[in-house]
């Protein structure tokens, strides 16, 4: 059986698979993948959409295992980001995998099109430096913070407080109706007519979603993505006094190391201190990362998506 003739048949048992199992994002992602393969742009942004919207994916389909060679890779994972695109599908990981394939590909122009710090990431203060807010507000996340140990992307344990911007709170409520203002600034601020993926994806309708994270000593986040968001950010409450003025439990947006990229290929980096009362906003697309404090005081942040309404979980509009 030629190259052809095997894909064809393994569209046909993939399909098969997906009339008897519909809602299974693996096997709708597997039929994804083959349709792409197999030339069928159109069909392959459906099922693309239909499985995203069940289980949102963050992985550029770049064969580390050494399936392919790294550039056939890239190559492939820039036509399907370019057909997804071109079909109306522009979430967060499809930009974040043209941007990947960009780079590594040595087009670094194009890359940093896509990565555009200047128009679309922002750090600025939330609101006037209001330090009874903010011990409001860090008291109120504190009422069933949920501790998290180890886990993937994380150093050490953490204390959560999820949904705090629908919590009906005093701070929290003051939060969530600042940060709406921030969001709906940010948004008419945006080029009106640019082609630009990230633009011509912004919702006409999204939910706000957040919750806070407490880390101490060693607790970090390893470079990720947002996948259901459009617009990333986060609130900076409280940073431990003895980290003051370092790098230790900063912010660094930048390049993806887990996929081979680096600042030479057109994907720049910021680092931010997490000063209390700062607000950070950037495309859920941008790789991020954050560095432990080494500290026993407690660096207490709010971190927050702008979701489009079809992939919002709960379904509440803003």
């Amino acid at each position: 059986m030629d190259a052809q003739a095997d894909i064809s048949a393994r569209l046909e048992l993939l399909r098969r698979a997906v009339a008897l199992r519909p809602t299974s994002a693996p096997l709708l992602f597997q039929l994804a993948e083959t349709l792409a393969t197999h030339g069928e742009p159109e069909e392959f942004a459906r099922v693309f959409r239909q499985a995203f919207l069940i289980a949102p994916s963050v992985r550029p389909r770049l064969d580390s295992e050494g399936v392919e060679p790294l550039a056939e890779s890239a190559l492939r994972l820039r036509s399907d980001a370019q057909a997804l695109l071109a079909h109306g599908i522009s979430y967060a990981p499809v930009i974040a995998a043209l941007a990947v394939a960009q780079s590594l590909l040595g087009h670094a122009h194009e890359a940093a099109q896509l990565l555009d710090y200047e128009s679309f990431f922002r750090c600025e203060t939330l609101l006037p430096d209001d330090a009874a807010f903010r011990d409001a507000l860090a008291a109120e996340l504190r009422v069933g913070a949920v501790p998290r140990g180890k886990r993937g992307g994380m150093a050490g344990a953490g204390r959560y407080t999820f949904d705090v911007l629908n919590a009906e709170t005093p701070a929290c409520n003051r939060l969530a109706g600042a940060l709406r203002e921030h969001v709906e600034r940010y948004i008419a601020a945006l080029p009106q007519h640019a082609d630009h993926p990230f633009v011509t994806s912004r919702p006409a309708r999204y939910a706000l979603r957040g919750w806070s994270v407490a880390s101490s000593a060693d607790d970090h986040f390893e470079s990720h993505i947002h996948p259901q968001a459009w617009l990333s950010g986060v609130y900076y409450v409280a940073q431990p006094e003895d980290a003051r003025g370092t790098q230790r439990g900063s912010l660094h947006v930048g390049p993806p190391a887990q996929f081979g990229v680096t600042v030479q290929q057109g994907w720049a980096e910021r680092a931010i201190e997490p000063v209390p009362g700062r607000l950070v906003l950037m495309p859920g697309y941008f790789y991020h990362a954050t560095r432990p404090t080494l500290s026993d005081e407690t660096r207490l942040c709010v971190a927050f998506n702008v979701v489009p309404e079809e992939l919002d979980d709960d379904g509440r509009e803003r």
